[in-house]
């Protein structure tokens, strides 16, 4: 009678496993290419509990997905859980790059330190597709410490949630990619028209950030529409810098020193905020560097 191995993948379903294509959990050896064998092979990947080494950086398809079991805590520190453990071979390249309707959820990210290196990065690399300037990428319950930023994303469409963000210089950087514009005045989701919008930051810790949210380089007129909601920024200094236009700022609690929590620029308006907490040893009202824009 022969005998058939049985993988991680036939015992807990669907979802291909990193294990079953020689990721090494001990953290030892470079894990990046069996991730990004199996992401090739099959786009929703489950990472089991461990620590992985990553010197290759890993490439998340359209559509792909990273499923690690979470070792959360709220100071950020995970035990028990699946961790991407930066290495120096990367340098600054980051250790995610993601294209389309992308979804991580429950790892950990360990980076360098904090003002080095690109936890995770969205944008696309295939300038003027169809699908407009949308990302729409998803990451939830996942830990990053000592990074320079945790997630830089490019255009619209982000879902940032229930996270913990650490020792970092920015946890979240928006940008836009102009070579992903598609200058098309007959249709309403253009660019222009519609701005770069449904970004949704939520329930987030961020602790030791020198600016949480921050809107810059080209394009970052376009910012419309962001929802930064029952997040909480300690031992900080910005919750949000930059350009920002009809957007809310809602149960947020906001205990930093040495600046202003909310830090507009530009001609902004229709800024809603409400509920939120200033209660740091820096508990003045948000800062708007623009006199023709208003906070309603």
């Amino acid at each position: 009678m022969s005998l058939t191995k049985v993988t991680y993948s036939m015992i807990y379903g669907a979802s291909i496993s990193v294990l079953d294509y020689g990721a090494d959990p001990t953290g030892v050896t470079d894990s990046g290419p069996a991730f990004n064998l199996a992401l090739a092979t099959f786009g929703s990947v489950v990472v089991p509990a461990g620590t992985y080494l990553i010197a290759t950086q890993i490439i998340l398809p359209n559509g792909g997905m990273l499923f690690g079991q979470s070792g959360f805590t709220p100071s950020g520190v995970t035990s028990g859980g699946s961790k991407l453990k930066y290495d120096s071979l990367l340098g600054t390249t980051p250790m995610i790059w993601c294209q389309n309707s992308s979804w991580i959820s429950n790892l950990a990210f360990e980076g360098p330190g904090k003002g080095t290196g690109i936890a995770i990065k969205n944008k696309k690399t295939n300038p003027g597709q169809l699908s407009y300037e949308d990302m729409d990428c998803t990451i939830q319950g996942c830990t990053f410490n000592g990074w320079d930023i945790s997630v830089q994303h490019w255009n619209r469409g982000l879902w940032f949630d229930s996270n913990v963000s650490a020792l970092v210089t920015q946890s979240v950087e928006l940008n836009i990619d102009a070579a992903n514009w598609i200058d098309d005045p007959t249709n309403p989701f253009d660019l222009p028209a519609q701005g770069f919008r449904a970004i949704r930051i939520t329930n987030n810790r961020f602790h030791a950030n020198t600016a949480a949210i921050v809107n810059t380089g080209t394009g970052k007129e376009y910012l419309r529409g962001l929802s930064v909601i029952g997040n909480q920024i300690d031992i900080g200094d910005n919750l949000f810098s930059g350009f920002c236009h009809t957007s809310l700022f809602t149960g947020n609690v906001l205990d930093q020193f040495g600046t202003a929590a909310l830090d507009f620029y530009g001609n902004v308006y229709g800024i809603t905020i409400s509920g939120n907490a200033f209660v740091g040893d820096r508990s003045e009202e948000p800062r708007l560097n623009s006199s023709h824009g208003y906070i309603s």
